[in-house]
């Protein structure tokens, strides 16, 4: 059995999770939405969102978390899913996401 000299040894960051985001210069990259890790929360708010756009509903929302909790990256990724063109590539990417 190896010996662990440091943390190094038996921790691995996600090499998804790279960079901050910014919503003015992050709009429709898709690396940005390729790089998105959901959570259970976020996936709920994407649903939400989605679900009162496709009837309509008018609803405000206010995030509010710490600082790198991942709220832009949520807007970015919503933001995307509801304007991108339907490229064939864009489809690729938003379908990952979806699998994801």
């Amino acid at each position: 059995m190896k010996k662990i000299q440091s943390l190094k040894d038996i921790i691995e960051f996600n090499s998804s999770f790279k960079s901050a985001v910014n919503l003015y210069l992050s709009l429709n990259k898709p690396e940005k939405v390729k790089g998105y890790i959901p959570t259970k929360s976020s996936i709920s708010v994407i649903g939400d969102y989605l679900e009162n756009i496709i009837s309509n509903k008018e609803q405000a929302t206010l995030f509010v978390g710490p600082y790198g909790k991942g709220k832009s990256h949520l807007l970015l990724v919503l933001t995307a899913i509801i304007s991108m063109d339907r490229t064939p590539e864009n489809k690729k990417i938003i379908d990952e996401l979806v699998k994801k």
